[in-house]
């Protein structure tokens, strides 16, 4: 988070998908403060993840 933290400061319009091995509800509660945050738990196939990437590339603020 801390690197999220650093790069959303220099440019707050990034777009983040993060990737772990988490439950996604475990990790929601930590980055609920940003909803931009897009949180992907493993394991996902590679069609799922070109969909979200895709998704998070083309969403609009």
């Amino acid at each position: 988070m801390v690197a999220y933290q650093e790069i959303k400061a220099i440019n707050p319009e990034i777009k983040v998908l993060f990737l772990c091995g988490y439950r996604a509800d475990t990790i929601n509660t930590q980055t609920e403060k940003d909803s931009d945050i897009e949180v992907l738990s493993k394991p996902i196939s590679p069609k799922e993840l070109l969909h979200k990437i895709r998704a998070t590339l083309d969403k609009q603020k």
